[in-house]
């Protein structure tokens, strides 16, 4: 029975690793962890920036296209006078060819120095409103509208700067636009 193999249940190298750890798998796991955690930290952060810029986007969007429709209305209403006589010095929101007109200015947008959009928006956070200011009358076209598309033109076409503010979902974002816009009378 000397020729059995005796087996013990431990190895002999085993003893002298298990006095040797000191809970390096431990550091190792926090380290881990740490390294998780900044990159779940990142990407949240991440997706809250992307969140706040798509509705910033979302807003700037819904106040383009309130200042679109308050253009229209503008259009509209230089469709429906019969005259130029109505424009005077901006107390309604149509303005003389010699008033300086600074549609930067908040008194520019006040209920009296300009006209509100009549139609309805539900995204707008008020109602949009617009100026019209007649550039020119008859013959003195100084944007050449009455020449546009090779025709000779008819006198008596009136030039107007139609200009629009609108806000978005919020107060805090705006938009002008501004357009020309002629019409023979």
């Amino acid at each position: 029975m000397d020729n059995l193999i005796h087996h013990d249940t431990q190895p002999a190298w085993r003893p002298f690793l298990a006095r040797n750890e000191k809970g390096s798998v431990l550091i190792i796991s926090l380290l881990i962890l740490v390294v998780m955690t900044l990159i779940s930290i990142t990407s949240m952060t991440t997706t809250t920036v992307q969140e706040k810029m798509a509705g910033n986007t979302r807003d700037l969007n819904v106040a383009f296209q309130a200042a679109e429709a308050a253009l229209r209305d503008g259009e509209a209403f230089v469709e429906s006078i019969a005259a130029v006589t109505a424009f005077n010095g901006g107390t309604t929101g149509l303005y003389a060819k010699d008033i300086e007109v600074d549609p930067f200015s908040s008194t520019t947008w006040g209920t009296s120095q300009s006209r509100a959009y009549t139609g309805t928006l539900t995204d707008a956070s008020t109602a949009p409103r617009y100026i019209i200011e007649l550039v020119a009358t008859g013959t003195s076209d100084p944007l050449n509208i009455e020449n546009y598309g090779g025709s000779s033109g008819a006198a008596g076409v009136n030039t107007f700067r139609i200009t629009a503010r609108a806000t978005g979902k919020t107060t805090n974002s705006y938009i002008y636009l501004q357009e020309h816009y002629g019409r023979a009378m």
